[in-house]
């Protein structure tokens, strides 16, 4: 891993290591786990990884070192999502096809066995050779593989019958030609393989930002929901406190201590009266 000494000084640890990650495989939250930050799981390390993006010194390292990278290679931003696109639009089926047509019975006369006009002919010298009785025709010698099933075959109930076509790689078309990834020999024959187009097309769909802001806005909610949650659980858990006041005559001294009073007299003056 290359590393970048005059920048440590403006970055801590962690911050470099995650710009380090980060450039060698573009995923924030995998660069912002492998980078040593603690792992508060897949919403919270988005976020934070998002963040660390954000921060203009983070992004202006990033941009540098991106600048640098298709200095050195050549390689444009556009080239490679041309060619992701490219991959993500091309025709499969350039390279590998299934073809269905008619199987023998499909259009043979009365629904029997139809040889083409090569086999009849080859039956017909095969019997003058060997003084054998002519052959029967059955269904007859115009079979050909262009023609469609027949709805209403027997032998095959319409489906006819199915073949795998590889086509020549050398005829392939330029789009084809970047979806196509090689071939190999198996025991079961030629595997054919082929880029992954979806990823493709998710990659290019990721670049242009259709996915990004949608996704974190859905974390972000889903988050504050989380926290919602746990301070409305934590707030069913605070019980209320009962207080009683009791307020006491403070004049009489008995009264503060919780004496029993003696029966007050009336008023000499008062009962004279």
């Amino acid at each position: 891993m290359a590393t970048h000494k005059h920048v440590r000084k403006y970055f801590t640890p962690k911050e470099l290591a995650f710009i380090e990650h980060f450039m060698i495989h573009g995923r924030p939250m995998d660069a912002y786990v492998h980078a040593g930050y603690s792992d508060l799981g897949k919403i919270r390390n988005v976020m934070k990884a998002q963040d660390l993006l954000k921060r203009p010194r983070i992004k202006a390292e990033i941009d540098s070192r991106n600048a640098a990278r298709k200095q050195r290679t050549n390689i444009s931003e556009d080239l490679v999502l041309q060619r992701l696109w490219t991959i993500a639009s091309a025709d499969a089926t350039e390279i590998v096809s299934v073809k269905v047509s008619n199987c023998r019975h499909c259009w043979g006369d009365n629904f029997d066995y139809q040889y083409t006009s090569l086999e009849w002919e080859t039956k017909l010298a095969e019997a003058e050779e060997y003084s054998l009785e002519e052959p029967a025709p059955r269904g007859g010698n115009n079979y050909t593989v262009d023609r469609a099933p027949h709805p209403d075959c027997p032998q095959c109930f319409g489906a006819g019958k199915k073949q795998v076509m590889i086509h020549d790689t050398q005829k392939l078309s330029p789009q084809a030609r970047m979806l196509y990834a090689g071939a190999e020999e198996t025991r079961y024959g030629v595997k054919v393989k082929m880029h992954d187009q979806l990823a493709a097309l998710v990659k290019v769909a990721d670049h242009l930002g259709m996915f990004e802001s949608k996704t974190i806005e859905a974390m972000r909610q889903a988050q504050l929901k989380k926290i919602q949650a746990e301070t409305d659980a934590i707030g069913k858990e605070l019980q209320p406190v009962k207080v009683e006041i009791n307020v006491v005559d403070a004049s009489n001294p008995a009264r503060v201590r919780g004496e029993p009073l003696k029966q007050e007299q009336p008023n000499d003056t008062e009962s004279e009266s």
